[in-house]
């Protein structure tokens, strides 16, 4: 059943590859890839953890990919990369309202802003613990802090972190277009630089190793972007390239799991994060029965989110919040191997709220999702639609861990998005804005006067 399960996905992924055209970041091809990217560590794993996947994982899992194949499939019969009869060949320079050399990019004032913020952020969660001891032990007190005391530095602080991020997101996207219009600009890559220093600063004191993953699926899908208008693009390079990020990304997250004084080798690591989520839910789903939590566990952060605010406007007391968390099991193979871990793949919540049929409708939901999305990306060739798009395909990698689409979406997401739309806007469009106000309000004393 186990290479039953493995050439299962591995056919989809080839079925997903040839019907998003060879596109490496068509939304049905990712969430195949990284199901099966999953399975193949999972089945390497076969010895350690006595793997033994059943029928009913193999029924629900595939339903999951086909519900989503399907959501998919209609977006791209009724929305279209390239409108009927309109064909563009514009410069990625050129596909926003305003072209790149007419309007310069704020490096320096984002620079110091991200600066600013990043240090306040950091300083404040810094000072909510002890400082006794080497870094190592105040990081994991950090972490202690956050994950038993459900500790946030508060809202003003969120918004300097999500300031930072979305300075970063969108300096990532200001190299690469650099990058493609052949510029020479040194001094000005450096002061890029900054933002993401100032990110990479966040990530290490947070001990939040989700922003930096998000971060990292994000630097690649926006390359992808940019690399398939090179003349030079190839889908080997591409995927040679794709490949070594990965595997520095890897690295680094490993890196960030020490500095929080985890015990487990790379090789572990990278099986209980990069597999166990899938098996996880193989064991989970042999024996839930229900009942049925109708929602509850899916939206399960935005229902804590609005529970908040219905509490504050009736002047109660707030509570601390939903768990982020689920809850850990540890298990134990035949042999005497273990691991402890609180991952069991995107699915879990899909069934728990409605069984079987949860893992048709959230999935086909997504499909639709994120093929409009991509396709809105795909007509606008540019401009925040690929920024917006890099930023939230993060749901469909981590598809095999966690879900990060329903759960997630919270008012944090809602800062984030708007904080990036609002920066881009500030960045790029300034000029464009500040002539539509002086416009209007000429017609309107025009009116007036008349």
């Amino acid at each position: 059943m186990n290479a039953i399960v493995l050439i299962t996905f591995f056919i989809f992924t080839l079925i997903a590859y040839y019907y998003g055209k060879k596109d490496l970041i068509s939304p049905w091809f990712l969430l195949c890839l990284a199901l099966t990217v999953s399975m193949l560590i999972v089945v390497i794993n076969t010895k350690n953890w006595g793997v033994h996947l059943s029928g009913k994982f193999l029924m629900y899992t595939v339903s999951a990919i086909v519900s989503w194949g399907v959501g998919s499939a209609l977006i791209r019969r009724v929305y279209p990369t390239q409108p009927k009869g309109r064909k563009s060949n514009k410069p990625i320079a050129e596909s926003t309202s305003i072209s790149v050399h007419a309007i310069a990019y704020p490096v320096n004032t984002m620079a110091l802003v991200s600066l600013a913020a990043g240090v306040v952020y950091v300083a404040r969660v810094i000072s909510s613990v002890p400082w006794d001891g080497d870094v190592a032990g105040i990081l994991r007190r950090i972490y202690d802090n956050t994950v038993y005391n459900n500790y946030s530095p508060g809202f003003i602080f969120n918004q300097m972190r999500e300031i930072v991020v979305a300075i970063a997101y969108i300096s990532i996207y200001e190299m690469l277009k650099i990058r493609h219009i052949r510029e020479k600009a040194r001094l000005t890559v450096l002061k890029l630089c900054v933002p993401v220093i100032m990110l990479g600063c966040i990530i290490a004191v947070s001990t939040d190793r989700n922003i930096f993953l998000r971060f990292a699926i994000y630097v690649i899908v926006i390359s992808i972007l940019f690399l398939e208008k090179d003349e030079n693009y190839s889908n080997i390079k591409l995927i040679g390239y794709v490949v070594a990020v990965m595997l520095a990304v890897f690295v680094v997250f490993f890196l960030l799991g020490k500095a929080k004084q985890y015990a487990s080798n790379f090789t572990r690591a990278l099986g209980i994060y990069g597999g166990s989520g899938l098996y996880d839910f193989n064991v989970w789903i042999q024996d839930f029965n229900g009942p049925f939590q109708h929602g509850a566990s899916t939206f399960k952060t935005t229902l804590s989110a609005l529970q908040s605010i219905v509490e504050r406007l009736n002047g109660g007391i707030v509570q601390a919040g939903v768990n982020r968390f689920d809850e850990f099991v540890t298990y134990r193979a035949p042999n005497g191997y273990f691991f402890k871990s609180n991952i069991y793949s995107a699915l879990r919540p899909y069934v728990e709220d409605f069984g079987y049929a949860g893992v048709i409708i959230f999935p086909f939901i997504s499909g639709v999702l994120f093929e409009f999305l991509y396709r809105v990306a795909k007509r606008r060739k540019g401009g925040y639609a690929w920024i917006f798009f890099a930023m939230q395909i993060y749901p469909i990698v981590f598809y095999p861990v966690l879900e990060q689409l329903f759960r997630r979406w919270h008012l944090g997401i809602i800062y984030e998005i708007g904080l990036s739309a609002i920066i881009y806007c500030i960045c790029y469009r300034r000029k464009e804005i500040a002539a539509k106000i002086k416009y209007h309000g000429k017609n309107t004393r025009e009116r007036g006067e008349g």
